[in-house]
């Protein structure tokens, strides 16, 4: 059993279902998460996010047996038993008091031999100050040696609740081949937003021409209605002229009497 406390799009509960798919595992996976977002995330929430996670879930993930649950943690710890969770993600609200407090009441929902990940545990170098959650790392390091960190990625911070899976992670995951892996991905994701951001651009220029020539072709349509208006205008003045003439031609004196009319 696989439970996240904080799922927004889906990106580490993703992972996580294509993990499963890839391993065949027999492993059930569960997102938590309000969709609504908290005091710092709240404005990363006006686009329907639930609606776009469960999608994704929907159309990729059809054979995985996940389910997401759109309610607090606390109140979605009441649903699973004591011991029931062998891995699970803690990447809500990153306040020191609101990753101490989802840890303390999801604990005791570890399986003897799983393992809890802490996202965002590194030091926020854009803005140069720390996290409440790598704060909350740094603190419980030291009263739990059984722990792993992966620093890349603004940084992953693993509790394991038995030695011999620590042992055996420790030792069969190299985090260095990981940052590697991770600065790759990192460059080809540059390399293609470049790409993209060059091709929005050229899109961009040729729409805003298509809209000036749109613009230029809307006044020239105005320009030849008003010229067709004028034609029509002066086109009926000459036809009321000329039917006045045809009126004083026929009423004409013709001999001293007036011409009959044709019928």
């Amino acid at each position: 059993m696989i439970a996240e406390l904080g799922s927004f799009y889906g990106c580490s509960a993703f992972a996580f279902q294509q993990a499963i798919l890839d391993g065949m595992l027999d492993t059930a996976f569960t997102a938590v998460d309000t969709w609504q977002g908290d005091a710092f995330t709240r404005e990363d929430y006006r686009e329907p996010v639930r609606e776009a996670y469960e999608a994704v879930r929907r159309i990729c993930y059809p054979e995985v047996r996940a389910r997401s649950l759109c309610m607090s943690f606390d109140e979605a710890a009441a649903l699973f038993p004591d011991g029931s969770v062998d891995l699970l993600h803690i990447d809500g609200s990153h306040r020191y008091e609101d990753v101490s407090h989802d840890y303390r009441i999801w604990k005791d929902k570890i399986s003897p031999r799983g393992a809890v990940f802490f996202h965002d545990v590194g030091r926020d170098l854009l803005l140069g100050r720390e996290t409440g959650s790598s704060r909350f790392w740094r603190e419980l390091k030291r009263d739990c040696p059984l722990t792993l960190e992966f620093p890349f990625s603004c940084g992953l911070g693993i509790l394991f609740t038995d030695r011999e899976l620590y042992t055996y992670v420790r030792d069969s995951i190299p985090p260095g081949l990981y940052q590697q892996y991770a600065n790759l991905q990192d460059t080809i994701c540059k390399d293609r937003l470049r790409r993209q951001h060059f091709e929005i651009r050229s899109l961009r220029r040729q729409k805003q021409f298509l809209e000036d020539s749109v613009r230029a072709l809307e006044g020239e349509i105005g320009k030849y209605r008003e010229t067709v208006s004028r034609k029509d205008a002066w086109i009926g003045q000459l036809e009321q002229q000329a039917a006045g003439v045809r009126d004083t031609e026929q009423g004409r004196p013709f001999h001293g009497g007036w011409r009959r009319r044709r019928p």
